[in-house]
């Protein structure tokens, strides 16, 4: 432990434990970077709320930074850690931000069902409400799903974090983001190959549905028509 505190920049803490966070040391040390804890601790108002608080703008502000040792493989200094972040780090609550999620892959399942990934990143998503594009149009939530491989099961919310399958979304292609997510940047190179597929005399709606749904799971797939030929 000496030779990690050694190596520490100036501006570090290292932590032997979760509860030093409330320790006279730490307060002082943390004095050095804010005021007005300064002050408050002078006069002996200083509350332990209010040094957490502190700590985490500190944090933020990236005028100090907490060190703490531990390994995960020997599940030493984990829950530590955890409750370190736990204790300084603002979580912002789920029903203060917009809903907004980035949608990253398409499949259909044996029953036909159009089923849309969604890496959810704010706010939260319930079943039957409704998710807006860009362009102002909206698509309601029929199903939301937590997939385990193929099997799944169906759940009333998804919040920030969570991977879900989405059922009711016709237009939502991977890459586009939703609600307040920007879309993730097109790629610039596109396949040059072109193919063709005869229809062999079969129904020309069933081959098109079957090529726009290869289409929308994977967005290079540019899928046309030569009406003069039909």
């Amino acid at each position: 432990m000496n030779d990690i505190e050694a190596k520490l920049h100036i501006n570090s803490y290292l932590l032997k434990s979760a509860d030093e966070l409330h320790s006279e040391m730490f307060a002082e040390w943390l004095c050095e970077y804010d005021d007005e804890l300064m002050r408050r601790y002078l006069e002996n108002e200083a509350e332990a709320e209010f040094l957490l608080e502190c700590a985490g703008r500190r944090i933020q502000a990236g005028d100090i930074a907490l060190t703490m040792y531990g390994s995960a493989l020997r599940q030493t200094g984990v829950m530590e850690t955890l409750e370190v972040i736990r204790d300084t780090f603002s979580f912002p609550k789920t029903e203060d931000t917009s809903f907004s999620a980035t949608a990253f892959k398409v499949i259909y399942d044996t029953k036909g069902a159009r089923v849309t990934f969604l890496k959810c990143r704010g706010g939260s998503l319930k079943v039957k409400d409704e998710i807006v594009y860009r362009d102002g149009s909206h698509e309601k939530v029929n199903e939301l799903r937590d997939y385990q491989g193929k099997i799944y099961t169906n759940i009333n919310s998804a919040c920030p974090g969570d991977i879900v399958g989405v059922t009711g979304l016709t237009r939502a292609a991977p890459g586009l983001g939703l609600g307040a997510c920007d879309d993730i940047p097109v790629p610039s190179l596109k396949p040059a190959l072109k193919a063709a597929v005869m229809l062999n005399n079969n129904p020309y709606d069933t081959v098109m549905d079957c090529l726009r749904k290869l289409e929308a799971q994977d967005p290079l797939l540019e899928v046309s028509f030569e009406q003069s030929i039909r």
